[in-house]
């Protein structure tokens, strides 16, 4: 599940969750917004939120704050001999 999607079907306030997850409120709406990729440690604190708090037993995955071509760059490169 996308960060933008599960604030808007939690019903959480950025800045509530901000707080939840101990990030400040604009690493949160640029991660939500898709201004910038959180950084890891940001991005776990997100992903381990939402799995304690899950949405029709889903969560926001690390991978989900990444944009696509960055995930295949990565994987491209990892499988790499």
């Amino acid at each position: 599940m996308k960060l933008k999607d599960y604030i808007e079907k939690s019903g959480i306030s950025i800045t509530k969750m901000a707080a939840r997850c101990g990030i400040s409120f604009h690493h949160l709406y640029n991660a939500q917004a898709g201004d910038r990729e959180p950084k890891l440690r940001n991005a776990l604190r997100i992903m381990l939120y939402t799995k304690l708090h899950k949405i029709d037993n889903e969560f926001v995955d690390v991978w989900d704050m990444i944009p696509e071509d960055e995930y295949l760059k990565i994987h491209q490169e990892v499988g790499k001999d």
